[in-house]
Formats: structure tokens, C-alpha cells, sequence
């Protein structure tokens, strides 16, 4: 199961809930190569944003994030300190995926990528739509 998590910044995590496994789930990230890489997928735009809403994430305010684990031809279409487009065909919506770190203790834990949150809302929301899409 994947674990929902929140911190404050760059403060610890705190554990919010459980998601399906899905390191059976990949972005559709070789689709992805005709899809313009454009300012919308930058990383100085989503490192304040919610993956969710889009709504910018004030430092001060607690932020979620669902960490994932991905199947290796995923893993090898990403790169760290990128932003990912993922889409969610079921929700009719993409939504950004940030890889970790090579060195990061989310990687240690086998997790490849994040999605950040700003809200129980929004995490309980991208959580089915990434239960709709491994379903369907």
C-alpha cells in the first residue's frame, strides 16, 4: 500500500492513510513524448502547487503528498528534480508526478515519485482517480 503523507515544508512526514499498490501502475509517460513539454510542466511552477486543483500551496500551510512506486520502464522514462505529466484518462485530467531523489529516503523505501496535495480534498480525490484508472 502506498501511504498518503503531510509535513509543513521540508519538516517530517506524518503518515494520512493508505492507497491501492500501485507500483503496477506506470504513467503513460512513453505517450507522453508528443506532448508539448511546455512552462505547464515545469518544476519552478508545481513545487508550490497542488497536483490536484493547481492552486499554489502557501510555504506556511501543510502540504500532503502520496508517494508511489513505479514499474520499471516508468521509472526509467523520469528523471529527478523534473516534473511528469500522468494522465488520468478516467478523470479526463494530467496531473504532475515529481520523481524523488536517487538519495532520498522515499527512494530507500522503494517509492519513485510523488504527487504534492494541499488538501485532504485533493488527496482523497487524486487517490480514486488513481483507483478508477488501475481499475478500468
Amino acid at each position: 500500500m502506498a501511504r498518503i503523507t503531510a509535513s509543513r515544508g521540508d519538516g517530517p512526514a506524518k503518515c494520512l492513510g493508505d492507497l491501492p499498490n500501485v507500483s503496477g501502475f506506470a504513467p503513460i509517460v512513453p505517450l507522453m513524448k508528443s506532448f508539448p513539454k511546455n512552462a505547464k510542466w515545469k518544476i519552478e511552477k508545481w513545487r508550490s502547487r497542488c497536483a490536484w486543483c493547481v492552486k499554489r500551496i502557501p510555504a506556511t500551510r501543510k502540504k500532503l503528498s502520496i508517494p508511489v512506486a513505479l514499474r520499471e520502464e516508468a521509472r526509467r522514462e523520469i528523471r529527478p528534480g523534473t516534473v511528469e505529466p500522468m494522465l488520468l484518462y478516467q478523470a479526463g485530467k494530467a496531473v504532475p508526478m515529481m520523481p524523488v531523489e536517487d538519495d532520498s529516503q522515499a527512494r530507500n523505501e522503494g517509492k519513485h515519485a510523488f504527487f504534492q496535495l494541499c488538501s485532504q480534498k485533493c488527496a482523497k480525490a487524486l487517490q480514486s482517480a488513481l483507483r478508477k484508472e488501475m481499475a478500468a
